[in-house]
């Protein structure tokens, strides 16, 4: 798997899960993406902190 690009395990995955049947997920994303909240180690709110939104829009 060392020498497998991680393109192409995104793509695998990706395929795999489109793949399923419909009646096999279920559940909100919100749901289903539950046990990651918080799993991040960063700043509650980047909005907060200016020189996180420096350059944003332009």
């Amino acid at each position: 798997m060392k020498d497998t690009s991680k393109s192409k395990i995104v793509r695998e995955a990706l395929f795999d899960y489109f793949s399923r049947e419909k009646e096999s997920l279920s559940g909100s994303f919100l749901e289903m993406a539950d046990d990651l909240a918080g799993c991040v180690n960063a700043a509650s709110d980047l909005s907060f902190n200016k020189t996180h939104l420096k350059g944003y829009g332009k």
